[in-house]
């Protein structure tokens, strides 16, 4: 697989269906050297209507400052995320995507975050997180709260690997490909629909 992107690549997952296959992420080593901390909020209630998740947030960062702040997916100019001092306040909706809000901290691994929101409250040491990220489940369809390690530069916007793939005896296999970019945005490949013979 080859891609080339139109922002830095933050992750690339193959599938088959509905079953996630693997997870390929450019930097992966630099994840846990970075300062950058991103707090995303993604998933939506159910399909169809009724499905928007309200998210209203508070994050405080306690044990360091915050140098930098950058909003992902806040489309509405009216609707940003604040920072005063250690605490970072937004409202924003999801319906199934995601939104994020990127924090460059002076010293991750000395911070605390602490999260309230209607629909997850918890107390993170940044220093914790091994792999990465840091995912609470919320219910819903796949609504949760995804705390990642990123590095403090852009995410390279391209990247290729080969991925083997098992198929299946008895049924055919429905391989795609979803690409997460750095931005916020999404793309999907067509699945490719293979059987053995």
């Amino acid at each position: 697989l080859n891609v080339v992107g139109q922002s830095g690549i933050e992750r690339v997952e193959v599938w088959d269906a509905l079953q996630l296959l693997s997870t390929h992420t450019p930097l992966a080593e630099h994840r846990l050297t970075g300062n950058r901390l991103r707090i995303q909020c993604e998933g939506a209630e159910y399909k169809g209507r009724g499905r928007m998740v309200t998210w209203d947030v508070s994050a405080r960062i306690v044990g360091t400052s915050i140098k930098n702040l950058a909003a992902i997916n806040f489309w509405n100019p009216d609707q940003q995320p604040v920072a005063d001092q250690g605490l970072v306040t937004w409202s924003n909706v999801t319906t199934g995507g995601h939104h994020a809000v990127d924090l460059w901290l002076d010293n991750l691994m000395q911070a605390t975050l602490t999260l309230e929101s209607a629909h997850a409250s918890f107390q993170l040491t940044l220093s914790s997180i091994r792999d990465g990220q840091h995912v609470v489940d919320c219910g819903g369809l796949d609504k949760r709260v995804r705390i990642q390690r990123l590095p403090d530069n852009p995410f390279p916007t391209t990247i290729d690997f080969t991925q083997p793939i098992a198929l299946p005896v008895t049924e055919e296999a429905r391989i795609y490909v979803k690409i997460v970019f750095e931005d916020g945005h999404v793309a999907w490949t067509s699945p490719i629909y293979i059987r053995r013979r």
